[in-house]
């Protein structure tokens, strides 16, 4: 038979063929050789030397000086029962040497110096063929449920019961393993029952022999057999293969369940014609996976395929690619498996039923397909079988694939026909999840998988015409939106491609109702959706330009409040998506403009703010300026304090656009007002002050009315800084000017004396300042500094005589020197201090006179005397120390 040459390197199909043996355990009985005995040798030499004349065993015995015969009698019967020896033919008794021959095997161990030992028994395995009743190695393992029996399990015959010795032997010398030594002998035999066996193996078992079917040149196969014996492969012949396996189901018989696929059952040489290659039963299910694999646009493939094991898998894990799978002859039309993700188009899975045969193909982007048909092939020496095959297509995969499609556009829904119902302005647009929700429909995503497949205008105007049945208004815009985008990475080479421009043709049909509608009409969450849903590559001005142009009446003197509140509308939607957009559109900015120009005299506070709101939403910040500016000259400036108050507040709604400037001008006017109306009581500053508040901190307001003139005279402005501090006071309860401050105004008034101030003359102005300034914390130190700067304007003293005169100057700032009094008045002694002790010492009358101007300043005569008093130098022994105290203090 052919199948007994070598194995091909790809075989087309392994049939696992299960053959049943027999496992037989037995028991044999074995005798082994043995060095002969001085008296075993002697009895065997004497046979062999006498032949058929031995001696007696008398004889012997007294030759070999034995005495009695006895001896040689027991070894004589030893050799019988060893097999060495056997009785000759026709002897009653085997008492004698010459009624003994040898046997075969003891002639040959006795001429080696060997005879058989004791027997000794031990369990031996065979194994035998169950069909062919060949012997077969102890060592054969099969399983024990068979899965292709060669026989029908009910038909094994009975467990043997006896082996032939004979065929033992050949056995054990044939296959082993051996029993004994290389000399051994097996008497013996038993077949042991199966309670018996122990651990010897026994029973049937199966074992698996590998049938293979090899592709020949001719467009047959030829059955490979390389495990089979002669006798196994004579029998197999003579049976049909279909005994083991039916062929036509060789491929999809574990793919259950699985729809059926166009069998065109055309011989196998002419089906070859088209296929490349054929791919082996064994590697169609990796072939297919492979093949999945590789996809990166799209898989086209027959329900039979989907149902092979993992096959289902590899087509998820492909549409999580982004690859478009599409299953022809499913239980049902639907979809199977949808993921999208970012940046990338969707993938997908199909399933679409099919009422009739369609080829069982698989094709991977057009380009690689494998087949799964029915042909009909002979096997050489079998006769001729039907066969389910796959094969691989290079050249005829488009052309399969075309066949595919065919039948799935025929099973999928057909494109609807309709025209669309107009877009309602009115409607407020869905929330952020219903478009969502309705790209999840399954007739959508049925409609772009078919769209996918066959792309034509009528499928876009299909899925457009289902969405139209489905939302309304801005909805259907987004929706047309959403799924236009999601149709260009799927279909990225489609030619013509409606759905490319449907995105900005459903805008602009929404754009062109709102316009019809009016702004009364249409409400904010529509107006903000049409801008969210512009197109990217949409001008702001597109979107703004018409709706200004047909909503805002040319003259707006007519409506100017409503015209500023629509344009004000549309700038705060607009700025939602262009940011600052519309204050660059020329036609926002010229109806801005028209509408700004006219400025009606507000009648209330509260219109004031509603406008200036108004304004500042629409216009932009330089524009609601000079707006607010020429509201703001509106009213006249006031001439009276008491309208200060009121004028300004008629001007806080228009705070909010000048900011800072409004202040200013507020501030302004009141330094005007204060300017021409000055203050003379603590009530009128404190109003002055009041009128300042939130428009001026205190420190300004304070400097602002201190620096106005109100007198060349000191005494008055110290009094106006007086009343200032105390009005102040009442009216900042928090963020008074602190009494450092204060102090710095009082400085600042006092100054430095003028030329012409003494201290003669202005010695009773500080008098009074410093009663009048009786309280007032940190007043004294500053009057005290222009005290002793007034001392400063006195000319010192050149001789001892002008001291008199100088001290008697001091008497006007005395009092306000107070403490500072004797160190101001010691300056000028300290540069007569040589003629005043002389005329200490002479008791001139200079010297009295010096006495009395310095008691005059209400100084005591002693700090004067102490003063003039040289100083004392220390006694000699004070400055030396005591050398025995410190020794005694170190002690």
């Amino acid at each position: 038979m052919r199948g007994s040459s070598s194995p091909e390197p790809s075989p087309w199909w392994e049939i696992p063929l299960d053959w049943p043996v027999e496992h037989v355990p037995c028991q044999l009985e074995v005798v082994e050789p043995r060095r002969l005995t001085a008296l075993e040798w002697a009895v065997l030499r004497v046979l062999e030397a006498f032949g058929d004349a031995p001696p007696s065993l008398e004889e012997m015995a007294e030759e070999l000086g034995l005495g009695e015969p006895r001896f040689l009698a027991a070894v004589l019967r030893a050799l019988l029962s060893q097999e060495a020896l056997h009785p000759r033919p026709g002897a009653n008794e085997a008492t004698g040497l010459g009624e003994v021959l040898f046997t075969e095997r003891g002639l040959e161990l006795f001429r080696k110096g060997q005879v058989d030992g004791a027997p000794s028994t031990q369990g031996y395995g065979l194994c035998f063929d169950a069909i062919t009743d060949e012997s077969l190695p102890v060592n054969t393992h099969g399983r024990s449920d068979p899965g292709c029996p060669a026989i029908d399990p009910s038909e094994l015959p009975e467990p043997r019961e006896e082996v032939g010795l004979e065929r033992l032997r050949t056995i054990v010398q044939r296959l082993g393993p051996p029993v004994g030594g290389a000399d051994a002998l097996i008497r013996t035999v038993r077949v042991l029952s199966r309670g018996e066996a122990g651990k010897i193996r026994s029973g049937f078992s199966w074992v698996t022999h590998p049938l293979t079917l090899v592709p020949t040149p001719e467009g047959g196969f030829r059955l490979h057999t390389p495990s089979l014996t002669p006798q196994q492969r004579e029998w197999l012949m003579a049976y049909s293969l279909e005994e083991w396996v039916t062929p036509a189901r060789a491929v999809t018989h574990e793919w259950a369940p699985h729809p059926p696929f166009l069998r065109r059952g055309q011989p196998l040489k002419r089906w070859s014609a088209s296929a490349e290659r054929l791919v082996p039963i064994s590697k169609a299910e990796q072939e297919a996976k492979r093949l999945v694999a590789t996809a990166r646009r799209e898989v086209l493939l027959h329900a039979a395929w989907a149902a092979a094991p993992g096959i289902a898998d590899a087509l998820t894990a492909a549409a999580s690619r982004g690859v478009a799978i599409y299953v022809l002859g499913a239980a049902a039309t639907g979809v199977k498996a949808w993921s999208a993700a970012p940046q990338r188009a969707p993938g997908f899975v199909i399933e679409a039923m099919h009422p009739d045969e369609a080829p069982g193909a698989l094709v991977v982007d057009g380009r690689e397909a494998l087949l799964l048909d029915e042909v009909r092939a002979e096997v050489e020496d079998l006769g001729t079988y039907s066969f389910e095959v796959v094969g691989g297509i290079h050249n005829r995969a488009a052309t399969v694939g075309a066949e595919l499609r065919r039948a799935l556009l025929d099973a999928l829904p057909s494109p609807r026909l309709g025209t669309h119902p107009p877009l309602d302005v009115r409607q407020a647009p869905p929330t952020e999840a219903a478009v969502p929700r309705l790209m999840a429909e399954p007739q959508l995503r049925l409609d772009l998988a078919r769209l996918v497949l066959h792309p034509t205008p009528e499928g876009w105007s299909g899925i457009e015409a289902w969405l139209a049945t489905r939302c309304l208004g801005a909805d259907r815009v987004a929706a047309i939106q959403q799924v236009a985008d999601l149709t260009g990475p799927l279909l990225p080479d489609a030619t013509p491609a409606p759905w490319r421009s449907a995105g900005a043709t459903a805008w602009q049909a929404f754009h062109q109702a709102i316009l019809a509608a009016g702004p009364q009409v249409v409400p904010d969450d529509v107006l903000r959706a049409l801008i969210r849903l512009a197109p990217p590559e949409t001008a702001p001005e597109a979107v703004l330009e018409p709706l200004v142009a047909q909503w805002v009446h040319p003259e707006p003197a007519i409506q100017s409040v409503e015209a500023l509140s629509l344009l004000g509308r549309l700038r705060t939607l607009m700025d939602g998506r262009w940011q600052g957009a519309p204050v660059r559109c020329p036609g926002f900015i010229a109806a801005l403009e028209r509408c700004l120009e006219v400025i009606p005299p507000p009648p209330d506070e509260q219109s004031v703010a509603g406008l200036a709101r108004l304004v500042a939403t629409v216009a932009p910040a330089d524009r609601a300026q000079r707006w607010a500016w020429a509201v703001v000259a509106l009213w006249p400036a006031p001439l009276q304090l008491e309208d200060f108050g009121e004028w300004r507040r008629r001007h806080e709604p228009l705070g909010a656009l000048l900011g800072p400037a409004l202040n200013t001008h507020h501030a302004g006017q009141w330094k005007a007002l204060i300017a021409a109306t000055p203050a003379r009581t603590e009530e009128q500053l404190s109003e002055q002050l009041r009128m300042s508040q939130g428009l001026l901190a205190a420190p300004v307001a304070v400097a602002s009315i201190l620096a106005l003139p109100v007198s060349d005279d000191l005494l008055p402005q110290a009094e106006r800084l007086i009343l200032l501090r105390s009005a102040s006071r009442s009216v900042w309860k928090q963020g008074a000017l602190n009494d450092e401050t204060w102090n710095r105004h009082l400085q600042a008034l006092l100054g430095i004396p003028p030329q012409g101030y003494s201290t003669e003359v202005h010695g009773p102005l500080l008098s009074e300042l410093s009663r009048r300034l009786q309280g007032w914390p940190g007043a004294g130190s500053v009057l005290r500094a222009w005290a002793q700067a007034l001392v400063g304007t006195l000319p010192p003293p050149v001789l001892v005589e002008g001291l008199v005169w100088w001290l008697e100057s001091l008497r006007g700032v005395a009092g306000t020197l107070g403490p500072d009094l004797q160190r101001t008045a010691s300056t000028a002694l300290a540069r007569h201090m040589g003629a005043l002790r002389d005329a200490r010492q002479r008791t001139a009358p200079l010297w009295e006179q010096v006495i009395e101007a310095w008691q005059g300043l209400g100084l005591a005569r002693t700090s004067l005397e102490a003063l003039v008093e040289p100083p004392v130098a220390p006694a000699a022994s004070a400055s030396k120390p005591n050398k025995q105290g410190k020794k005694g203090k170190k002690r």
